[in-house]
């Protein structure tokens, strides 16, 4: 302070980090209040509103917390969910006047000597601008791992506590191979995986403490039947069900292996994940008719990942009308009031009209006046925060629509997202990359259906190499594409004259006039 005086420094009011969750917000403040021997007061804001009970409190007990801080200087306060207390004002007395209490307490006559706010948020766009401002240029990203580099450095601070209970076959390559399968970004995620695979490990050394002190046959009846999943993967990991061999095992000799972390993973992966997955893949049948496609969904944060169906109806002699129903009628779906996402019918009119352009130019048939219907099946319609995004349903949308115009039969093998815009082109959208990657654990996940190709933007393909890379061990082709036409033609793995010709086909045969594709315009 006697130094920033005579320099006549004004040090920051404090500092505002983001990003998602389990990224270190939390413990990044902890180090810095210990690295400078400071008070460190800890404040989830959501208990600032709990705890009061009657009008003004909440106010009053932010003042009552920058007192005492002021009075243990020098000192931290860290407000984690920092959105819950400094929201964007909007007319609502009870969070305008928090927001205001805050501001008071930045700008304040009393000025926060020796007393540094840290304040940690995931939604920095929920957060009242004037206290941003307060913050700059201190709003800081705290961002997850972008690179398998950083991902390496993560996990090996996290293994390192285990270091003598790993086996000689577990490296950090080989555990972030899974954690990249699963999809586990956040730091906070790999440590609880970490933790799991030594529980896991532990439980299994301890069944096999039980058997070998076990004096009867009922008792080693019991034990089998009290640890039955602990000795299935015992088992699994010696090879051998022989008693000998389990009597044998001890913490010494007894390893956390890669089956651990394997294991890990599966079992925080989530008993609910894993019924939504089966729903999905339930909904998709062996043949898709004509008209069908399978889209990609997340979650606003990109991190679940859903298969969705989309199925396209055209009817001629219309009006040139274009209807979307289903899961699609709300971007994002809340626990009171599906919000009407228009985004969503804005990317099927404009793939509609490129169709129609296309099949005019090429055919040289006029469906303008033909009406388009598109539902979007999914197994979590109506549930809360997995709702569908209209430009990531775009590309998904054009395949559904030249499907169902040729009569071409649905590829269950494969999947895409993308936006469509109304020239043609297929643009980059989220769920593909280091901050969510939904998408890409949609499709290495599933069971029962088979996929050989995920179509994509070519942005996304080059800006996400590590996700393309988890595609391809699993077997899965992946296909950058610009263009709509582009995709048609590698999804149904078929020339442009041949795609041309079923065009006029079933077209003609829908009008009851024999077409012709325009090949000279080729």
């Amino acid at each position: 302070t006697e130094l920033a005086s005579k320099l006549s420094w004004v040090p920051p009011k404090g500092f505002l980090l983001w990003g998602e969750p389990g990224c270190g917000k939390t413990y990044l403040s902890k180090a810095i209040a210990k690295e400078n021997d400071a008070a460190f007061f800890y404040i989830p804001a959501a208990q600032l509103l709990i705890n009061a009970k009657w009008v003004g409190e909440p106010e009053k007990n932010i003042r009552d917390l920058f007192g005492l801080a002021r009075r243990y200087a020098p000192s931290i306060i860290f407000f984690d969910e920092f959105d819950v207390i400094a929201g964007k004002r909007k007319g609502d007395p009870v969070s305008d006047r928090l927001t205001a209490q805050i501001l008071t307490e930045l700008d304040g006559l009393q000025p926060l000597e020796n007393v540094i706010v840290i304040a940690a948020t995931n939604r920095l766009e929920m957060i009242d601008e004037a206290i941003i401002n307060r913050f700059e240029p201190y709003v800081i990203e705290i961002p997850l791992p972008r690179t398998d580099a950083e991902r390496l450095d993560v996990l090996r601070v996290h293994m390192r506590h285990y270091a003598a209970h790993l086996h000689p076959e577990v490296s950090p390559e080989k555990v972030l191979a899974i954690l990249k399968k699963y999809r586990a970004v956040s730091p906070r995620v790999v440590a609880e995986i970490i933790k799991e695979a030594n529980r896991l490990r532990s439980q299994e050394v301890n069944v096999a403490l039980e058997i070998a002190r076990a004096q009867t046959p009922e008792r080693l009846a019991e034990i089998n039947s009290l640890y039955k999943e602990d000795l299935a993967r015992l088992h699994a990991v010696l090879g051998t069900t022989d008693i000998s061999a389990i009597k044998e095992v001890s913490p010494e000799n007894y390893k956390i292996r890669i089956y651990h972390f394997e294991k890990a993973a599966e079992q925080l992966e989530g008993e609910m994940e894993r019924e939504v997955m089966d729903a999905q893949e339930s909904m998709v049948y062996e043949r898709l008719d004509p008209g069908v496609s399978l889209g990609l969904a997340t979650d606003p944060q990109g991190r679940r990942g859903l298969i969705l169906i989309v199925e396209c109806v055209s009817k001629p002699k219309g009006t040139g009308k274009v209807t979307v129903t289903g899961a699609a009628k709300a971007a994002f779906v809340g626990a009171v009031t599906p919000v009407e996402d228009v985004s969503v019918l804005e990317s099927a009119t404009n793939i509609v009209e490129f169709v129609k352009r296309y099949v005019y130019e090429k055919v040289g048939v006029d469906i303008s006046n033909y009406d388009f219907t598109f539902q979007v099946i999914s197994p979590l319609e109506g549930v809360a925060g997995m709702g569908v995004s209209g430009p990531s349903l775009g590309l998904a949308l054009s395949v559904a629509a030249i499907s169902e115009l040729a009569g071409i039969e649905g590829r269950p093998d494969v999947v895409m997202s993308g936006k469509g815009d109304i020239k043609g082109n297929v643009g980059p959208v989220g769920g593909m990359g280091w901050r969510g990657s939904g998408k890409i654990i949609a499709a290495v996940q599933t069971r029962r259906i088979k996929l050989k190709k995920f179509v994509l933007p070519r942005w996304n393909y080059e800006h996400s190499p590590d996700e393309m890379a988890i595609l391809r061990e699993e077997g899965i082709e992946v296909v950058p594409v610009e263009r709509q036409v582009e995709a048609w033609l590698n999804i149904f793995s078929m020339t442009e004259e041949e795609l041309l010709a079923k065009l006029a086909s079933n077209l003609g045969e829908l009008i009851g006039v024999e077409m012709r594709p325009k090949l000279d315009m080729l």
